[in-house]
């Protein structure tokens, strides 16, 4: 079995994080400030996957330019 990336893991704890503000603000009982700390880390977690993303294309890139292998 391959391995989860890093980007992979974040957007899972992304997912996490919405799914808890929605459940949250539909329970009617928690202060919206808890509901908006849980879409604030859920947007952190997304750009944290993306940038994740981004940097290994990166690297590969680079490896590429550099007439280094290794890259998929």
């Amino acid at each position: 079995m391959k391995p989860r990336s890093q980007a992979y893991v974040f957007l899972i704890l992304a997912l996490e994080n919405l799914k808890a503000a929605k459940i949250l603000a539909s329970s009617g009982q928690v202060n919206p400030q808890m509901v908006g700390f849980h879409l604030q880390q859920a947007a952190e977690k997304a750009l944290k996957a993306d940038l994740q993303e981004m940097t290994a294309l990166v690297e590969k890139l680079v490896r590429r330019l550099s007439g280094q292998s290794g890259g998929k």
